[in-house]
């Protein structure tokens, strides 16, 4: 489930972290534009549509930016990182796109999709690289070229209600020129 957060928000988040992401990803730059969303993670694992049984990247672009903070405890999960195993991509940019998709629709033809269920230490085709715990009030930043998918224990109960599930803010975040 997600729902967007109001514009003040967006521009208010996006200035407040511009310093962290100029000293630890050395992008400089006046202004930065984003989205940001409530994301509640509500789906059974045996639901699971086909894409999110694999790791994801959220955009070619090297300087496109992703920043989740965790508002649940660390029971429902972190977010984990992955290398490709075939490619050894652990990023997807816009020179290695090709060549990732067509590796990776190969293995899906020759092997089939993973089974419906939250992905672990990276299904047959990936292997994890780093996994980062959740912790309420704890604050990832990535480039959003790296392949990551959310690490939620395929056993968890996964209630609707944000006062008691996997509730983060997602921002999805992008320099503007």
């Amino acid at each position: 489930m997600r729902a967007p957060l109001p514009a003040q928000f967006n521009e208010g988040f996006c200035a407040a972290i511009a310093p962290i992401i100029a000293k630890n990803f050395s992008i400089e730059t006046e202004h930065w534009r984003g989205e940001c969303f409530y994301s509640l993670v509500t789906t059974p694992p045996e639901r699971l549509a086909p894409i999110q049984r694999l790791p994801h990247y959220d955009g070619v672009e090297q300087n496109r930016m992703a920043a989740l903070i965790y508002l649940c405890p660390e029971y429902f999960g972190g977010t984990a990182f992955y290398r490709h195993k075939s490619t050894g991509f652990e990023t997807v940019t816009a020179d290695r796109f090709n060549q990732f998709r067509q590796a990776l629709e190969q293995e899906v033809r020759e092997v089939g999709l993973p089974s419906a269920h939250y992905i672990g230490n990276g299904a047959p085709l990936f292997e994890r690289t780093r996994l980062i715990d959740a912790a309420l009030n704890r604050m990832l930043i990535y480039r959003g070229v790296n392949l990551h998918c959310s690490a939620i224990d395929n056993n968890a109960p996964l209630p609707a209600d944000p006062k008691h599930g996997r509730l983060t803010i997602t921002a999805f975040l992008m320099p503007v020129p």
